[in-house]
């Protein structure tokens, strides 16, 4: 009879890691935040145990909702890069979209004049029938964060970022 291997890796659960964030969190004022997260360091490239991949995905998160917020309506493009990258979009404080571009400059941009991404502009389109509806909501009401990914890893780790982003943060207009 053969035996199943139990692998060695006591799994986080959702719950274990969103209480991993509010640690990290808890114990630092929201001032120094992202200097406290950039001596952590970022992999990208993660090929350890799956507690610690998603250890470092809850770091690279807290680090993603640490940054600036931007807004479209008070566009600071000189500070958005033209790299490729991962972002977040929110509406009154609650993520509502997360993407991923290799040009996050023209791609926020393009998201400010109407030219949304098929999945984004598919599911705010549900309520904003216009073109006029959908760009007045995201000028108006929307701020986004994003966080370069250019030269970190590659593309399937991206991917698997992105992914764990929409786990926890559950955005309404992801699929």
């Amino acid at each position: 009879m053969k035996m199943v291997h139990e692998p060695d890796v006591e799994l986080l659960s959702a719950e274990d890691a969103l209480m991993d964030v509010d640690k990290i969190t808890a114990t630092i004022d929201k001032q120094n935040i992202e200097t406290f997260l950039d001596h952590i360091p970022f992999r990208f490239n993660i090929h350890g145990n799956l507690r610690d991949r998603i250890n470092d995905f809850t770091v690279l998160l807290c680090r993603l909702l640490a940054k600036k917020e931007y807004f479209w309506k008070y566009p600071d493009w000189e500070s958005v890069p033209s790299r490729s990258g991962i972002y977040l979009i929110f509406a009154d404080g609650v993520c509502i979209y997360a993407g991923e571009n290799k040009n996050l400059n023209s791609h926020l941009k393009a998201l400010a004049n109407g030219n949304i991404v098929p999945n984004f502009n598919r599911k705010l389109s549900q309520d904003r029938k216009t073109e006029y509806e959908r760009r007045d909501f995201i000028v108006n009401k929307c701020s986004f964060r994003f966080i370069e990914t250019n030269g970190n890893g590659n593309e399937k780790e991206k991917q698997n970022f992105k992914h764990f982003i929409i786990s926890i943060l559950n955005p309404q207009l992801n699929d």
